[in-house]
């Protein structure tokens, strides 16, 4: 009986190598996708962190500088001491003592401190519907729950920076009478400008010299109530201005201008940071900060609704 022979060849080892060396190119080429995949994933994470950090705090500031100076019973348009005349700066009227003056207080271009009466000091008499005092014959009118006075917890205001706890940057943080809280991580720099009206005129003063009537953006160098500092130049004015006219406490300042440089919290891997960024009068460029971190730059301008303007 002869049996069927059975063909029993298999891959050579030439076929089998040439195979090997085909997967392995198919999964070199896997691998490489999904680690660029995987940076740029990463990547994106830190600068939509770095992004929503910046919006937020931006957010935030621009929402409580243009409350400063907000004071309904000392601008009721009431004879609340009932002298004959209303809305006059004395303490009688208004509840402004010294030391508790309503409005902006410092203006630095690292730092912003400012007041306002925003809390009802007595919240059931602002919508009870009955006549209560100061003032008679008015109902729910401002006089009956504000006090004028810039004396709780978040009425009086101080945006600034300080280095952060592991001391590789600073934190943007919100100082009131109750404490300091951090309100954006990774700040790189922030700046601030102050437009004014010198003149009370009703419109902010502007450089006659430019043909365009550029605004005269402004800070003052030491923490007192003078803007003597050109805030995009770094130039002294050659009229320095107090922040309040003291003692009828008149603001001039009607504007304020931010620049806030954040970063991403950690440093980008294969990338460089070669920007220059301006914030006020201060210039950050690869020579001033490390550029493995990548940065963004927001820039705001905030008109006091409640000074002047």
């Amino acid at each position: 009986m002869h049996l069927k022979k059975r063909n029993h060849s298999g891959f050579t080892l030439i076929e089998l190598m040439v195979a090997m060396v085909i997967a392995l190119i198919v999964i070199a080429s896997i691998y490489r996708a999904y680690q660029t995949q995987q940076k740029a994933f990463s990547t994106q994470q830190l600068v939509v962190a770095m992004q929503q950090n910046a919006r937020s705090a931006m957010t935030l500031m621009k929402r409580e500088i243009r409350m400063a100076g907000y004071t309904p019973a000392a601008s009721d348009g009431i004879d609340n001491d009932g002298d004959g005349a209303f809305d006059e700066n004395d303490n009688d009227e208004n509840g402004r003592m010294p030391g508790q003056e309503i409005g902006i207080m410092r203006a630095q271009n690292d730092l912003i401190m400012f007041r306002m009466d925003t809390l009802p000091d007595d919240p059931d008499k602002c919508s009870d519907g009955l006549d209560d005092p100061p003032v008679a014959g008015l109902i729910d009118d401002p006089a009956e729950c504000y006090d004028g006075l810039a004396n709780d917890a978040d009425e009086q205001i101080t945006y600034t920076l300080q280095p952060n706890a592991a001391g590789d940057g600073n934190d943007l943080v919100r100082i009131t009478s109750a404490g300091t809280n951090i309100l954006a991580y990774d700040i790189e720099a922030i700046a601030f400008g102050f437009a004014f009206d010198a003149d009370q005129d009703g419109s902010l003063d502007t450089d006659s010299g430019a043909p365009d009537g550029n605004v005269i953006w402004a800070y003052g160098r030491a923490p007192g109530m003078v803007l003597d500092t050109d805030a995009q130049t770094g130039a002294a004015l050659a009229t320095p201005y107090p922040v309040i006219d003291l003692p009828d406490r008149s603001p001039i300042i009607g504007a304020v201008r931010i620049w806030l440089l954040a970063r991403t919290s950690h440093p980008v891997k294969g990338e460089l940071d070669t920007h220059a960024y301006q914030v006020g009068d201060q210039v950050f460029d690869p020579g001033t900060y490390d550029p493995a971190y990548r940065r963004t730059l927001q820039v705001a301008t905030v008109y006091c609704r409640n000074m002047r303007f």
